[in-house]
């Protein structure tokens, strides 16, 4: 099983999202390297996917293998207990997450802090104090190890505790090499994640696919300084499709490096002065969040196994026919219209070409 889920984070582009249902499906995991084309179609996995997906049989995981004999590296699956509950909920889940570390803080409550790669002296002295504020408030920072706000928002919360850095390749490199003394302390007193298996190196289209993993793990999203044109507010939109919150800190309207906070305080960003300000509207929020994200993967599937007839677990985030929801609810067609037509009207499913999607 081990082997099956380390070949398929070799896939080059996000996991679909129906993987994990036909994985579910099969007797041994292995077996999906053995299935035909139509038996992917029924997924909704297209036939070049699915090649895609066979052709990693073959893969060599030796290195991911050697580097998991080492201390305190760790893989967790998308079927492990341990793997996050609010990452498994997003639209495209990693299949799993290589980890150097404490791997139980993945149970504790994140918050993204993220930002500018080249800060002013205030923006970084910022990060550094929301996020030593936040981990004395018992919240686990989590960001990207980048140059500027996320090397700060690591350094602050290392001063008080522990941090999360979810990096864009293998956990066997270190980019960019002037955090390297930050990412040993990172892998001593906190967690360095990454999708991408052992010997993957750094490419420009891996740092999206990073970006909605720090934002998936976490309840809320804070922006500290961030230009018009920045990886964060891509980050910070991610949030918003997530359904995290998302917090910005506003400067001066002469600073072009807090024009990009400015806009997303427009687009209905929280504007915080302090930590204070955000402590308070995370309040409201945060055991509602914890509850569900201690809903670990057994018991998802203990429910599914004791009979979950709510319809919306048998939509996917991508179009699904009518016959298809059908099919995988056992319900009388009658029942299911009627039941699509109140997920409709509250908010929870769209109406689209080729069926119904999940929102």
């Amino acid at each position: 099983m081990l082997e099956t889920y380390l070949k398929l984070t070799y896939l080059r582009s996000q996991t679909p999202p129906s993987l994990l249902m036909l994985l579910q499906s099969l007797t041994a995991p292995e077996e999906i390297f053995s299935l035909n084309n139509q038996e992917f179609l029924q997924y909704g996995i297209s036939e070049k996917k699915a090649q895609a997906i066979k052709a990693l049989k073959k893969t060599d995981i030796s290195a991911s293998l050697q580097w998991l004999e080492q201390n305190q590296c760790h893989f967790i699956s998308i079927i492990d207990p341990n793997y996050p509950g609010l990452l498994k909920e997003i639209a495209h889940p990693p299949i799993g997450l290589f980890v150097i570390g404490d791997m139980q803080l993945l149970k504790k409550p994140q918050l993204a802090v993220i930002g500018a790669r080249k800060p002013t002296t205030f923006g970084r002295e910022t990060a550094k104090g929301f996020s030593r504020e936040l981990t004395r408030q018992g919240f686990l920072v989590t960001s990207g190890m980048a140059l500027g706000i996320d090397a700060a928002a690591h350094q602050g919360a290392l001063e008080i505790g522990e941090t999360v850095a979810v990096l864009g390749h293998g956990l066997d490199i270190i980019y960019p090499k002037d955090n390297l003394h930050l990412a040993q302390q990172i892998a001593n007193s906190g967690l360095l994640v990454s999708e991408f298996p052992i010997g993957v190196g750094v490419r420009k289209d891996h740092f999206p696919r990073r970006n909605r993993i720090i934002s998936g793990l976490s309840i809320g999203c804070l922006i500290v300084e961030a230009a018009i044109k920045s990886g964060s507010l891509l980050t910070a939109r991610m949030a918003m499709e997530q359904n995290r919150e998302v917090f910005a800190i506003p400067g001066s309207i002469q600073n072009p490096m807090v024009k990009g906070c400015h806009r997303l305080i427009k687009e209905g960003a929280y504007l915080v002065e302090d930590v204070h300000d955000l402590l308070t509207q995370l309040e409201s929020m945060t055991q509602c969040v914890l509850d569900f994200a201690r809903n670990d993967v057994n018991e998802v599937s203990q429910e599914k196994d004791e009979g979950d007839t709510s319809l919306i677990n048998n939509i996917d985030y991508h179009p699904t026919s009518l016959e298809k929801i059908v099919e995988r609810s056992a319900m009388d067609p009658q029942a299911v219209t009627v039941a699509l037509l109140d997920l409709e009207m509250g908010g929870e499913i769209v109406t689209v070409p080729g069926g119904f999607q999940r929102i």
